[in-house]
C-alpha cells in the first residue's frame, strides 16, 4: 500500500515502481521474480 503522491512522482522521474500485498512475504516474492536491486515496504523497512 503506498500513497498516491509516491505513485505520481516515480512516474514523473520514470523511476520502476512495483506494489504488492501487504507483507513482507509478498514484497520478498516479488523482489526475486523481478530480481530487483533493492526493495522494501511503506514502513521503510529495506529486505
Amino acid at each position: 500500500m503506498t500513497n498516491y503522491g509516491i505513485r505520481n512522482l516515480y512516474k514523473i522521474k520514470n523511476i520502476n515502481f512495483l506494489e504488492t500485498e501487504v507483507g513482507d512475504k509478498y514484497v520478498l516474492e516479488e523482489i526475486k521474480k523481478k530480481n530487483a536491486i533493492i526493495g522494501g515496504n511503506h514502513q521503510v523497512i529495506l529486505l
